[in-house]
């Protein structure tokens, strides 16, 4: 939702751009072209890129683009308070007249949710000929948000003997504008087990370490049982990816015991 005055005139005359002499009247709901006062611009919408690097402002009617050029410093178009969830050395461009593009720095920690706001005295109309916009807009979630790539590094084979398992999805990227993934991990067996189980049993079905790894003792599982582990890493973006690893252990194989004649 966007929001922000559009201002009126005070009746006194001036200057146009191309050197005539206008009348300034009450600017609400007026469309003038070069030579007349028009209409505050105002936000119409913000949303951010699929991959979560970036965001786009858009405003109603085009704008004079704040005389600012390319690529420049978003913190000469917004205020403080979005410079400072736009993360480290974030730049912006207009990409056309009613469309600005935000790069995103590392550390940045805007989200779907979050207001944008407009440094006062800035944009105005294509032409100059209008009061100056404000206001904030909400920032919408992308259409269609790319969810990470999961990798999962397990230090066991699958069908393990006596090795302790350290599962690690830590090579797992894709994480927009340098932003840290959220893990989740759960571990289905594929059968009924005993109490003995002991630290597994309470992992079943459930979400268990927040962390990128974990790590189980061998003792920990049952012979004989399968064991698939699921982990499900997402952005910020709440776009996700699951990838899963099955482990059964093995007893030892029993002793040959040579004997010379």
């Amino acid at each position: 939702m966007a929001s922000g005055g559009s201002g009126s005139g005070s009746g006194t005359s001036g200057s146009s751009p191309a050197g005539g002499l206008v009348t300034t009247g009450t600017t609400s709901g007026v469309t003038g072209g070069p030579g007349g006062w028009g209409a505050t611009p105002k936000l119409n919408a913000s949303i951010f890129w699929d991959n979560g690097d970036g965001l786009n402002v858009t405003f109603d009617i085009p704008t004079n683009m704040g005389r600012l050029g390319s690529w420049f410093n978003c913190s000469q178009l917004f205020n403080l308070s979005t410079i400072a969830i736009l993360g480290d050395d974030a730049v912006c461009n207009f990409t056309d007249f009613r469309t600005v593009s935000i790069n995103l720095g590392c550390r940045a920690t805007i989200k779907p949710g979050d207001n944008v706001t407009l440094k006062e005295s800035v944009i105005r109309k294509q032409y100059d000929n209008s009061n100056y916009a404000s206001g904030s807009i909400m920032v919408q979630p992308p259409m269609h948000a790319i969810p990470p790539a999961v990798y999962l590094d397990v230090s066991s084979p699958a069908r393990i003997i006596c090795h302790d398992v350290v599962l690690n999805a830590s090579r797992s990227h894709n994480a927009p504008a340098c932003r840290a993934l959220g893990y989740s991990w759960s571990v289905w067996p594929d059968k009924n087990v005993s109490s003995s189980g002991g630290y597994l049993n309470t992992m079943y079905g459930n979400a268990i370490v927040p962390e990128s790894s974990m790590s189980i003792l061998n003792a920990r599982f049952q012979e004989g049982v399968s064991y698939t582990f699921n982990v499900t890493v997402w952005n910020f973006l709440g776009a996700f990816n699951t990838t899963s690893y099955t482990i059964v252990r093995r007893g030892l194989p029993p002793t040959l015991l040579m004997v010379n004649p």
